[in-house]
């Protein structure tokens, strides 16, 4: 397993292994952190996204793409109104790094990884719905 916390912001305050149970039982490969919804994200221009993900939202009849997201940002949270939080996280470490590679090299295909001005749970969130739920999910209790 891999236990993240972004040093910026985050503090471990009691025991990893209560953190390792929670993953464990939600059975999938990627917790992340939630954080409180911010109207912001959603008013954001986010006029790069993955051609991949822009086709299942256009499946499912979601053309603003950025509400649509939140909408996927809910389903991980148990319909929740909670956003990924990509400053703290655990899962599986293979899944992790093929994860993370495998965005980092299609934003580097697509030529826009500069774009997103260093705003990683901005990146990150314009992926989830290539994961499903048994993948990927968000800790609604932060």
């Amino acid at each position: 397993y891999l236990l993240y916390f972004d040093s910026r912001d985050a503090i471990l305050q009691d025991d990893p292994q209560k953190i390792l149970n929670i993953f464990l039982s939600k059975n999938c490969k990627l917790l992340f952190s939630g954080t409180e919804f911010n109207n912001d994200f959603q008013n954001k221009k986010m006029q790069y996204y993955n051609p991949k993900v822009i086709n299942i939202l256009k499946k499912e009849n979601l053309n603003d793409y950025g509400k649509a997201l939140f909408e996927y940002s809910k389903k991980r949270a148990n319909n929740n109104t909670v956003f990924l939080n990509s400053g703290g996280f655990i899962g599986y470490i293979k899944f992790i790094k093929n994860t993370f590679q495998y965005i980092l090299n299609d934003m580097k295909k697509l030529g826009f990884l500069h774009k997103f001005n260093n705003d990683d749970k901005v990146l990150i969130h314009n992926y989830l719905p290539l994961y499903s739920t048994d993948e990927i999910q968000i800790d609604i209790y932060f």
